[in-house]
Order: structure tokens, then sequence, then C-alpha cells
């Protein structure tokens, strides 16, 4: 008696679920080709890329690789890119000059959570460099709702325009571009969540002061309903409290650091 596809389903799922390093969902994968399908939604569906480095979070359940390595992969196999759903990405000096890469972000239409990570010897040039075409397509797929971004030079506000779903904003050691462009969203954008991480302080200040042009603020304060700040000094910790001052329907509220007096 063969059991309905939809059992076994359910039950790699929870397979995967209970698989910190997908060891045994993998294995399973290899025991045909109708288990191969459906483990493989799980092992790819968080990948982090370049994640070589200690200081950098690395959950469990994620498949590591190196940008050459999706490459191929996507190359060979181009439906598994329809499985990945969270990205964490450590933008390397050599992926700069990688252009196959651009087409390969491509391929990734469902994303759901977006971190970028700049570990080179100088901070990513977000408004000017050769793999910005595939960075703004993994970030105006209309499923994401989770963005993260650190150390990045020139980021461009009105690049979230198209993020119509997007609930999550995370930035850390970031500059905007400046001056802002005369191009910014008719509506605010209606975020859930903010998290302003370190050497954050003129990204934060310049975030509660930008307005429409209606004169409404580009982000939707009203929707925030969690907000986390990191201080390091007094210029985070003004900001802070001007980002805090802005919300009037936080649910939470998180403030960490260590003391500068």
């Amino acid at each position: 008696m063969l059991i309905p596809v939809d059992v076994v389903d359910k039950v790699i799922e929870i397979l995967a679920q209970d698989d910190p390093n997908l060891v045994s969902t993998k294995v399973c994968s290899l025991v045909c080709h109708d288990f191969f399908d459906l483990c493989r939604k799980h092992i790819f569906a968080s990948i982090t890329l370049n994640n070589t480095y200690d200081e950098f979070y690395s959950p469990s359940g994620w498949t590591k690789a190196t940008t050459t390595m999706l490459v191929n992969l996507l190359s060979m196999t181009p439906e598994i890119a329809n499985h990945i759903r969270n990205l964490f990405y450590v933008v390397t000096d050599d992926d700069l000059d990688n252009l196959s890469l651009i087409q390969t972000f491509k391929k990734i239409t469902r994303l759901q959570s977006l971190t970028l990570v700049s570990y080179s010897e100088y901070p990513l040039e977000w408004d000017y460099n050769p793999l910005r075409p595939a960075l703004l397509h993994l970030l105006h797929v209309p499923t994401l709702l989770h963005f993260s971004i650190s150390t990045a030079n020139n980021f461009i506000f009105q690049d979230l325009i198209p993020c119509l779903n997007l609930k999550h904003l995370e930035f850390d050691s970031i500059k905007f571009e400046n001056p802002f462009s005369s191009i910014l969203p008719k509506n605010s954008l209606r975020l859930h969540q903010i998290k302003a991480g370190i050497r954050s302080a003129e990204a934060t200040s310049e975030l509660c002061t930008l307005q429409c042009p209606d004169g409404k603020p580009c982000i939707n304060f009203e929707s925030l309903v969690n907000v986390s700040s990191e201080i390091r000094g007094v210029d985070d910790s003004e900001a802070s409290q001007q980002l805090f001052g802005c919300c009037d329907q936080l649910i939470d509220a998180e403030i960490t650091g260590t003391s500068y007096i």
C-alpha cells in the first residue's frame, strides 16, 4: 500500500523542523526522486552565502554555500530557486566582478527575508556597484517581508518604494544618500518593525524626518509596533529618542548598548 504524498510531505516537514543541521533531511532526500522533491524545499529554503566569518550569526537549519556554488546549482537546477525563502548574503569583493551572479539572483522570485552584509575593506557602495541590478531585484520581490542591511554607503531610500509588503527593516553602519532625491513615495511605508543597529544614528534621524510630497512621514509610524535601537554614544541616544518619539502605537520596544559616560 502506497503512502499518500501529502502524508509523506507532512512527515518530512516535521522531520525538517526537528533537524537543525538538516542532516537527516538530506539523507531522506536520497531515498527516491519523490522524496528528493519533497526534501529540497526544506534544504534550500534558507541559504547563507559566503558566511565564513565567526562573528556573523549562522542560524541552524540554513544551507551554507558560496556564490559560486549557488551559481552552479541554479544553473543546473533552476527550479530550486523557487524554494529559496531566506537569504543571508555576505557580499565579497570578488562578487562585484561576478556578472553571472546577476542572472542567478534574478531566478529567485519568492524571497521573504533578505540580509545583506558587506565584509570587504570598504563599505558596499549601494548606489553604484555592478551587482546593483541583482540586489534591487531581490529587494523588490513582491513576497519580501524582511530586509536587513549592514555596512553600506549611499543607501537610496527611494529603492524601498516598490517594497509594498515590507514589514521589517533592520540596518546598521549605513549612510543614506544625501541629499535625498525628489522621487519620494506617494504613500508612507507601513512597517511593523524597525531595528536600528550600531553606527546608524544619522540614518535613524533621517528616517524620522523624511517626508512624502504631501508632507506626511515616509515611514508610517502609526503602523510601527516594534522598535529596537542600539546605543553606543550620545548621537545614538539622541537618534533613538527621536525614533521612539515618533511612535505612539508601540507594543514592544528594546534598547541595548554600552555606557558612553
